[in-house]
């Protein structure tokens, strides 16, 4: 399987960060609830009457199979298909570009790859395999480094709701004194 679906996840929200950075507008790619989530099969529900309804023309996302295997999935409702990129091979469905993997372990890498290559081709182009060691280091550290700034962010939040209440209740201990 590679990387666990918590790690998934986390690539999922760097792809909606890259969309939304890119200037694209990210309203498809939504959702921040897990994808494994109970609560996302509502979510799943919406999606699918978005599309049925025309408010959404195309879902690009990454499925794991069998709790083993990440596959790259494009949805799209105005050619009514459903396209999927395998990186180990596939045989009974539209394929997507997705580089193809040697190892037991690189299906995620090359799954999220696929997806952003399709949304962001210009961008983002396919990796080669002998990149994925290098690619999964580099999707490591852009976790890190989003996680950080959001931890940096809340500490500093917290930091200022403290700094806040010691000078409300330095002001009131010296109202008291008084």
């Amino acid at each position: 399987m590679g990387l666990l679906k918590r790690n998934g996840n986390h690539q999922l929200d760097l792809l909606r960060w890259d969309v939304a950075r890119s200037g694209m507008d990210p309203q498809s790619l939504r959702n921040t609830t897990p994808y494994n989530a109970a609560a996302g099969a509502r979510h799943l529900w919406n999606v699918g009457e978005e599309l049925a309804n025309g408010i959404r023309t195309t879902v690009v996302g990454i499925v794991n199979v069998n709790n083993n295997h990440w596959v790259a999935v494009v949805v799209d409702a105005i050619q009514s298909t459903i396209r999927y990129g395998d990186s180990l091979g596939g045989d009974d469905a539209e394929v997507k570009a997705i580089t193809r993997q040697r190892d037991s372990h690189s299906c995620l890498i090359f799954a999220v790859n696929a997806a952003k290559h399709f949304i962001l081709p210009a961008q983002t182009p396919l990796l080669q395999f002998e990149a994925a060691a290098e690619a999964r280091i580099s999707m490591f550290m852009h976790v890190a480094q989003r996680d950080l700034k959001l931890v940096s962010y809340n500490i500093d939040r917290c930091l200022k709701v403290i700094s806040i209440h010691s000078v409300f209740f330095q002001e009131m201990e010296a109202s008291f004194s008084l």
